[in-house]
Formats: C-alpha cells, sequence, structure tokens
C-alpha cells in the first residue's frame, strides 16, 4: 500500500470552487467598472462634439447677423423696398447685408442686377439670408412668406412674394436642425423649387429663439406671413439689438437624466449659447445725393389692348407729361393675373406686344422709366384673349428670272398689309403686323394648284419675313420651263391668296453632266433585265444639276 504525507496534497474540490467564484466575481468588477468608464467617455465625448458644433453654428449665426443691414441701402434712395430685416419671428430670422463684399467675382451678379429704378445695388438674392429650423429629414409643417424684389433680371422696385417652406416656428419636438436659407442670384429660376436654397448647419438643436429690442422695448413679427405695412417696415427698421439663443441636445439618450422641466426631451442632455447682437450697420443707409433725380414719374395711363393679330396684342396708353422726362415704358405681362412673366420696353404708344400665345389670355400693365432710371409704380392691370383675325394680302411684283448654271432666280416685293382694316381698333389698319413669311410653289406645267406637300419648294420657315429677295432656285433642269406661285403666310398659318403666276427657265453654258456611276445590270427573268446607277448631281465642273433623263444603251444579243 503506498502513501503520501500532508505536505504532498492539492487544493481539494471545495477550495477550487472557492477559488474559482472569487475570480469571477473580481472579472465582473473589473467590467462593470470598465463598462461604466466607457459609458461615462461616451456620454463626454457625445456632449463634447454636440457642444463643439452648436457651437460653430452660433458663430455662423452671430457673425451673419452681425453683417445685418451692411451695404443694403447704398445710394439712400428712398425708393427702395429693401428691408435690413426682412422677417422678425421667435423662432426664425430673415434679413440681409452685403456678405461678399471681398469676393473680387461678387460684382457679376451685382451688376446684373443694378438697372431699372436703382443705379446702385449690392446685395444679390443670395443675400438675403434666413436661419430656420427643420426636422432632421427636412421637412416641417410652417412656411414664412416675405416679400422682396426678386423676381426680375434686374431691380425694378416692384416687390414679390417669397416662401421659405418646411419650417418649424413652433419647436415642441425636438431635435431639429439649423438651415442657413438664401435665394438664388439667378432671377430666372423664382418659382420654381431651386429658388430657395437651403443649407444645412447643425443637428441635434432643442430650440432657436430670438428678441428683437427698439427703444420702446420688444418687438416680432406676430405671424409667418411678414407685415409689410408701412408701420411694421418703420418697427423693424428702428430695433437696435438681437438677442440669439441656441440650444443644442446630445445626440444619444441618458437614463439617468431626467430635465423635468422640458418633458419633450428630459432625458437628453441640453447646452445653451445666448447673447445680444448688436449690428452696427443697422438703421443706417447711404447719403442720399441732394442734386440726384429720385422722383419717379407718375403712373401712366391704363392701356388698352386690341386682339386681332398672330401671336399678339397692340397696346395704346396716354403718354405721360413731358416735363417728367420719360424716356421708355416697361411693358409687363404674363398669363397670370398679378404675376407678370414677362417683360418688354418700348419708347412710347402704340406698341405691338409679340411672341404671345394665341388663344390665350394675357394681364398687362405698365411703368414709366425716367432718364434717371426712376421707375414708376404699375399702372391697372387690364386683359385681353390673343386672337387672330385677320388675312395677308399676297406679295407683289413676283417674278422669275431666266437664268445659267442651273438656276431660277425669283424676286418680289413683301407684302406689309392685311386683306381688310382687321381688328379695326387698330389704329394703323390694315397694317400686317404678324407676318411669318412666304411660300414659293413650283410646277413643270402651266396653271397649276398650289399645294403644300407636292410642289412647295420653300416654306415660311426659309422665306422669313425679314428675307431680302431674291429667291435663287436650284438646281433645276436647264433649258426646262418652270411656273411659280408665291404666297404670304402669318404667324398663325394664315396664308393668303395666290400672286400670279411667272414662268421662268435655266439654261446651260455648254457643260456635261457627270457619268454615272455605280452601273450594274441583271437578269430579272422573263426576258428583262434590272439596270441601276448612283444619280448624278454634279456637272463636269463640279457645279450643282438636276437631270433632266438619262438614256440607258445596250449591245446586241452576244453569244
Amino acid at each position: 500500500m503506498t502513501t503520501r504525507n500532508v505536505s504532498q496534497r492539492g487544493m481539494s474540490l471545495i477550495e477550487v470552487l472557492v477559488a474559482t467564484a472569487i475570480l469571477a466575481l473580481a472579472v465582473i468588477v473589473a467590467l462593470v467598472v470598465y463598462d461604466g468608464s466607457r459609458k461615462a467617455f461616451k456620454k463626454g465625448e457625445n456632449a463634447t462634439e454636440q457642444q463643439e458644433a452648436v457651437r460653430i453654428a452660433y458663430d455662423r449665426l452671430t457673425a451673419d447677423l452681425r453683417m445685418l443691414g451692411y451695404n443694403v441701402n447704398p445710394d439712400g434712395n428712398p425708393n427702395r423696398p429693401d428691408e435690413q430685416l426682412e422677417g422678425a419671428l421667435d423662432h426664425a430670422v430673415v434679413f440681409r447685408g452685403d456678405f461678399d463684399i471681398n469676393d473680387a467675382a461678387s460684382t457679376v451678379p451685382e451688376s446684373t442686377l443694378d438697372n431699372g429704378a436703382f443705379p446702385s445695388v449690392s446685395t444679390g438674392n443670395d443675400e438675403i439670408v434666413a436661419y430656420v429650423l427643420s426636422k432632421p429629414d427636412g421637412t416641417g409643417p410652417d412656411s414664412i412668406v416675405f416679400q422682396a424684389d426678386v423676381q426680375e433680371a434686374s431691380r425694378d422696385g416692384d416687390v414679390e412674394n417669397v416662401t421659405i417652406n418646411n419650417v418649424v416656428l413652433n419647436p415642441t419636438t425636438p431635435p431639429y436642425t439649423l438651415y442657413r436659407v438664401t435665394l438664388n442670384n439667378d432671377a430666372s429660376t423664382y418659382g420654381s423649387a431651386g429658388f430657395v436654397v437651403r443649407t444645412p448647419i447643425v443637428e441635434n438643436v432643442r430650440d432657436l429663439s430670438f428678441t428683437y429690442y427698439d427703444a420702446a422695448g420688444t418687438f416680432k413679427d406676430a405671424s409667418a406671413t411678414i407685415a409689410e405695412t408701412a408701420t411694421a417696415k418703420t418697427t423693424r427698421t428702428g430695433l437696435t439689438h438681437i438677442g440669439v439663443s441656441l440650444v443644442g441636445m446630445t445626440r444619444d439618450q441618458d437614463i439617468n437624466y431626467n430635465d423635468t422641466t422640458d418633458p419633450a426631451s428630459r432625458q437628453y442632455r441640453k447646452f445653451e449659447l445666448k447673447g445680444d447682437i448688436t449690428p452696427r450697420n443697422m438703421r443706417l443707409k447711404g447719403m442720399q445725393d441732394l442734386n440726384s433725380d429720385v422722383i419717379p414719374p407718375n403712373i401712366p395711363g391704363t392701356p388698352t389692348l386690341v386682339a386681332g393679330h398672330c401671336g399678339g396684342l397692340l397696346l395704346s396708353w396716354t403718354p405721360n407729361a413731358l416735363a417728367e422726362g420719360v424716356t421708355q415704358y416697361r411693358v409687363n405681362y404674363g398669363t397670370t393675373a398679378g404675376s407678370p412673366s414677362g417683360t418688354s420696353l418700348t419708347s412710347g404708344s402704340p406698341y405691338f406686344l409679340a411672341g404671345l400665345t394665341t388663344g390665350s389670355t394675357y394681364y398687362v400693365t405698365l411703368q414709366a422709366i425716367d432718364a434717371s432710371g426712376n421707375i414708376s409704380p404699375k399702372s391697372t392691370e387690364v386683359n385681353a384673349v390673343v386672337a387672330n383675325t385677320n388675312t395677308p394680302n399676297p406679295p407683289t411684283g413676283v417674278v422669275a428670272t431666266n437664268d445659267q448654271n442651273y438656276y431660277v432666280r425669283v424676286n418680289w416685293t413683301g407684302t406689309t398689309t392685311n386683306t381688310a382694316n382687321v381688328p379695326a381698333a387698330d389704329p394703323a389698319a390694315p397694317m400686317l403686323r404678324d407676318l411669318a413669311g412666304y411660300r414659293l410653289y413650283r410646277w413643270p406645267v402651266s396653271g397649276f394648284t398650289p399645294n403644300t406637300t407636292t410642289n412647295m419648294i420653300a416654306s415660311e420657315s426659309v422665306l422669313r419675313s425679314n428675307v431680302i429677295p431674291p429667291h435663287y432656285d436650284t438646281p433645276v433642269v436647264a433649258c426646262q420651263n418652270y411656273y411659280y406661285r408665291m404666297s404670304a403666310v402669318d404667324t398663325c398659318g394664315v396664308e393668303s391668296a395666290f400672286a400670279a403666276e411667272t414662268q421662268g427657265l435655266a439654261t446651260n453654258s455648254g457643260v456635261v453632266p457627270e457619268a454615272p456611276v455605280g452601273v450594274t445590270a441583271n437578269f430579272i427573268g422573263g426576258g428583262s433585265a434590272k439596270v441601276d446607277w448612283n444619280a448624278v448631281t454634279k456637272d463636269v465642273s463640279g457645279k450643282d444639276i438636276a437631270v433632266y433623263k438619262y438614256k440607258v444603251y445596250r449591245t446586241d444579243p452576244i453569244d
């Protein structure tokens, strides 16, 4: 029997289990401590990252606000509709300033706007700035509506509605994204989705709020449709400084945190950046040149619209008095009442407004412009349906001349009148105002009937109204009589009667055609053969020709 002493014995089973339990407990404690440290670090990192992002956004917002009003009215023109502060809301602000003054390229958009009513423009559409909140996906239930002179390629002193959609003006269900909103400097985008340009600045925003101060206390626009009354504009102009508060929130919840003052985000830690901003240029404007002419002309007389010409309306009105120094009139027109989509300039009445759609109703107003660029308010708006009720007279003096080199020369005298005094209200009736051009027909037999599909050789797209005669019909077959007839056609396609038939002939100076090439002959059965060749289009000197006929020769049968 083998024995061992006590000093040689290992750990008992109980001792092993106790040691294992102690080790497991130590590991669990270590993991709990590590996880707590990791979560604490993550919370700190989360908060630090968001605080930094909000700080950057706050600095951008306040830097822009400090530029409010800068260079907005550089010439001090009292007729300029531009406001320094376009909208003052609790949770949004709309203002303008010359933000690109140091940009060498900034003169390009401003110079395109520098025209019409104001000889000096320093801020483009993209320098009207709004700061707003939206949901994280860019949506929002509210809209901001204000007025600004933004639709035309040059400033005209006439304001249009600007709408900023997808805005949150009652931030009760955070988080939100802060957006910087501008307008497209390309005025042709007005009314389209590309006109309002939105740039996200920072995410996870709890609130954005503004307080506007004037000498009497505080002020704000009561509605998201900004009041454009003289009283509201005067109050906005008189503000002295703006209080700004931007509240950020952590991206993740903290279940150990409970903000009882804010049930909507009670488990998110928040941090606020706030301060008062005093824009140095607020309430300031340029000094008016006392010797300059800043008085706009009076409203011109209400225009009378005369329909009856294809694609146009004839306008007539009572001109402004000579003492007002009006140099031109601006015609505003469009198919929607109160929203002109087109403009045109004319020196005076009457004026034919062309390029319209026949059958559509157009709304028209007038403005008078003097030599200093001052522009009057709009006249009373009138409307009429564009219609075509006249028929042009045919051209006269249509003559075809015999010529060599395979062409016939066709001359004519253009028409300038309609067949009757239609429309009767046109003081210059029967003047033809809607001529598109002429149609020329040709046939080898006298007494033919013109037909647009079988014998028209030139349409109004070739013989346009501004084409100067003659027209060279080439190439034609030499020594072949041709007969021609001609008509006039208006822009609606109404064709005149036909001018008298005329005959022409092209002679040949003795140069022969090129020989046909690609000649092939194939037996097709039944005692017949098929002969093919490439058409001849040139003579031996390289000039274009038209071939009257071909001669085919064959030999006697060959065994």
